[in-house]
Order: C-alpha cells, then sequence, then structure tokens
C-alpha cells in the first residue's frame, strides 16, 4: 500500500509541475527578449515536444538557430515549416539564412514568396527591401 501511495504522490507531482507548450513557448520569448537564443531554442523544444507540428513553434525555432549561427539547422528547420504550411514569416527567415549562406537566387525567391503571403502592407515594404537588397 505505501509503494502505491507514493506513486500516485510521485505522478500528481509530476502532472501539477507539468507545462504546456504554451508555457514553454512563452518562456522561449521571455528568453529571446533578453537575447539568450541558447536558453531560448531549449524551451522551443519542449514545446515542440508537445506539440510537433506547431508552424508558430517551427518558426521560432528557425530564428533561434539562425541567431545562434545555425544556419543550415535553421534552413531546415524551415523548409520542414514551409512544406507543413507556407507562410510570410518562414519563408522570410529561410531566405535571410540563404543569403547568408550566399544562395541568392534561392532567397530572392523565398522573398518574393513572403511577399505574396506578406499579411500587410508594411510587411511587404520590409521584405521588398530585403529582396532589393539581396545580391543576385
Amino acid at each position: 500500500m505505501k509503494t502505491i501511495t507514493s506513486i500516485l504522490i510521485l505522478l500528481v507531482s509530476k502532472i501539477s509541475f507539468a507545462q504546456t507548450p504554451t508555457e514553454y513557448f512563452n518562456k522561449s520569448a521571455d528568453a529571446d527578449q533578453s537575447g539568450n537564443f541558447k536558453l531560448s531554442l531549449k524551451y522551443i523544444d519542449k514545446a515542440l515536444e508537445l506539440d510537433p507540428l506547431n508552424i508558430e513553434y517551427l518558426n521560432a525555432k528557425g530564428y533561434a538557430q539562425y541567431e545562434l549561427r545555425m544556419i543550415l539547422e535553421s534552413y531546415k528547420t524551415l523548409t520542414k515549416t514551409i512544406e507543413a504550411e507556407p507562410n510570410y514569416t518562414a519563408y522570410q527567415c529561410r531566405a535571410i539564412a540563404l543569403e547568408t549562406m550566399a544562395q541568392f537566387s534561392l532567397a530572392i525567391q523565398d522573398y518574393t514568396d513572403a511577399i505574396d503571403l506578406a499579411p500587410n502592407d508594411m510587411l511587404k515594404y520590409v521584405t521588398y527591401s530585403n529582396r532589393g537588397g539581396c545580391k543576385s
């Protein structure tokens, strides 16, 4: 009986301290704000363990990887994101990674795709500017 009680107490304590993907993502955002991208990536990975196809989390992972100079990993993560659900942020971030890798023609194409998906004119303007500054 003592063993069962101990197991139940352990399970209840683990459940009560379990965090949701959103909580991990929020911690990741806090780490981003302070410039701690290594910690941010750690929290994003925990969020993705619980919600592996969340596009917002995948975008954030690609961004954190880029900031940590993990350019190829960032590219791969953002490609996975685009394959799952094409979106402005993934194309914009992947274009920046491609530009960093001197893949200028591919970067220009991603900037163009980002412009097509931009949710507002301000983001379109920023992306046009990035595309215009990309060496071809």
